[in-house]
């Protein structure tokens, strides 16, 4: 069995390969902040990608970060789940 992932940009990713697996690109530390992702983050009150990775991710909030998302994005609901 594989181990848990940890996190997308922290370097402990891995998966059914062996060993860890490395993002293929990664933008520009300028870039990065400039993004919709992180401004999105800043807004939400998380002080890292990973914080928000994990909080996205986590069975309790997951619905949270969709809504939150597509409220950001301003994606109109036909029926707000």
């Amino acid at each position: 069995m594989n181990p848990p992932v940890q996190g997308p940009m922290n370097g402990s990713m891995s998966g059914p390969v062996s060993g860890p697996v490395s993002p293929l690109w990664v933008p520009p530390a300028s870039r990065a902040a400039a993004s919709n992702l992180a401004s999105w983050c800043r807004e939400s009150g998380f002080s890292s990608y990973d914080e928000a990775w994990a909080w996205s991710v986590a069975p309790d909030t997951a619905g949270e970060f969709w809504r939150g998302m597509a409220d950001y994005c301003r994606i109109p609901w036909r029926q707000r789940p």
